[in-house]
C-alpha cells in the first residue's frame, strides 16, 4: 500500500479581494485545468472567504510523481501571477500530514500569508 498522507491546501488572493477570487475561478477552469484535475474531487469553493482549498486524504505525495510535481509547479506559477487590471499574485497555504505522528510539514507561498491554518492531532475517548 506505501506511505500516505494527508494534504490541505488553501489558495487566496492577496487580501482576499472578490475580483482576485473570481480571477482564480476562471485561471483553475482554463490555465491550470489539467494540474488540478487530478484532485477536481477534493476541490472544494469557500465564496464567503474568496479561498480555494484540496482536502486530499490518503495520498502517496512524493514530489516527483508527475501530478504532485504539476501541482506543485501550479501554486509557484500562482504566487508568482500578475494579471493584468490591478489583479497581483495569490497566496497559498500548505500541511502535508504523514502516517508518522511526528511527520508534519507546512508550508507557504506568497506576499500576503494569513497563517489561518493550524494542525492539532488529538485523541478523545468518550465512554
Amino acid at each position: 500500500m506505501g506511505y500516505r498522507s494527508d494534504v490541505t491546501v488553501a489558495i487566496y488572493p492577496d487580501e482576499r479581494k472578490q475580483e482576485g477570487y473570481d480571477a482564480l475561478k476562471v485561471l483553475m477552469g482554463t490555465t491550470f485545468k489539467d494540474e488540478a484535475a487530478p484532485f477536481e474531487a477534493d476541490m472544494e469553493w469557500h465564496d464567503d472567504g474568496c479561498v480555494l482549498a484540496f482536502n486530499i486524504t490518503g495520498i502517496k505525495w512524493y514530489e516527483a510523481y508527475p501530478d504532485i510535481k504539476a501541482f506543485l509547479h501550479m501554486l509557484n506559477v500562482l504566487v508568482n501571477e500578475v494579471e493584468e487590471g490591478g489583479i497581483e499574485g495569490y497566496n497559498y497555504e500548505m500541511v502535508r500530514l504523514g502516517e508518522d505522528a511526528d511527520d508534519t510539514e507546512f508550508s507557504n507561498g506568497g506576499e500576503f500569508i494569513e497563517y489561518f491554518m493550524s494542525v492539532s492531532r488529538a485523541v478523545r475517548m468518550n465512554i
